[in-house]
C-alpha cells in the first residue's frame, strides 16, 4: 500500500502518518523504516529534528536519512562515495537527542545494508526534499528539478511496497509571492499530484481530522 498524506503544518501529519506505517508493519510483520529528509540549517530546524524523534521513540523505527534522492537507499546500499558520505541528514540533533536520553535512535546513511525493499517506509517529507534539491546549502539553485524528483520518487515506488509519503499543504493562502517561491509551490503541487496518481490512498490531514480523498472509502 502507498500511501500520500498531505496537510498543513500543526495540523497532525506526521503523528498520524507514524500510527499508519506502525500498524501496516505489525499487520504486515515487516520491518518499519523512517526516512528523513530534512537537512537542518538552523535552531528551528534542528529543534523539530529532536521532537519527531522523541515522538516516535519506541516506536521500531529504523531511521535513513536521505536528503536528496530517495532511490539510493535501494540502487545504492553498500555506497560510500564522498557523495553519499555528505548526507548525513540531522548529525547534530541526534547526537543532542542521545544525550537527552534518547538511546533507540539509530540514524543510518543511505546505503543502509540489509534494507528490505518489502519494509514499510515513512517518508517526512516531500517538502523537504524538494527543497533540498532545489536550494543546497552552498548556495546554488536549480529550479528545474521538476522531473528528476519525478523520476527518482518513481524508481522508489517501484522498489518500495509500502509507503508513507508525508508533504505539506502550501497552497491555500491568497498571496502572491517571489517567482522563485511560486516555483517551489508549484513544483510541490505538481509532485503531490503525480504521486496521487499512481498511490492507492490520499488523504489530508486538517485540525487533526483525516479526509480522504482517494482508498478503499472512495
Amino acid at each position: 500500500m502507498r500511501m500520500l498524506i498531505s496537510g498543513g503544518a500543526k495540523n497532525g501529519k506526521s503523528m498520524y502518518a507514524q500510527r499508519v506505517a506502525k500498524t501496516l508493519a505489525r499487520e504486515k510483520n515487516s520491518p518499519l523504516y523512517y526516512v528523513a529528509t530534512m537537512e537542518p540549517v538552523d535552531r528551528e530546524d534542528r529543534e523539530r529534528i529532536e521532537r519527531h524523534v522523541r515522538e516516535r521513540s519506541g516506536w521500531g523505527f529504523v531511521t535513513i536519512e536521505e536528503p536528496l534522492k530517495l532511490s539510493r537507499i535501494f540502487l545504492e546500499q553498500n555506497s560510500t562515495t564522498p557523495e553519499n558520505a555528505y548526507h548525513l541528514l540531522a548529525e547534530k540533533a541526534s547526537h543532542q537527542s542521545r544525550c537527552n536520553g534518547i538511546d533507540n535512535y539509530s540514524p543510518r546513511r543511505n546505503g543502509i545494508d540489509n534494507c528490505s525493499d518489502s519494509g514499510v517506509f515513512l517518508v517526512d517529507s516531500l517538502t523537504a526534499l524538494l527543497g533540498n534539491n532545489m536550494f543546497r546549502p552552498d548556495g546554488k539553485m536549480n529550479l528545474d528539478v521538476l522531473e528528476d524528483v519525478k523520476e527518482d520518487l518513481l524508481t522508489f515506488s517501484n522498489y518500495a511496497e509500502d509507503i508513507v509519503m508525508v508533504s505539506d499543504f502550501i497552497n491555500c493562502d491568497g498571496f502572491d509571492f517571489d517567482n522563485i517561491t511560486e516555483k517551489y509551490r508549484e513544483n510541490l503541487a505538481l509532485l503531490e499530484r503525480f504521486l496521487a496518481e499512481r498511490y492507492d490512498k490520499v488523504v489530508e490531514v486538517s485540525a487533526g481530522q483525516v479526509i480522504e480523498f482517494k482508498g478503499e472509502n472512495k
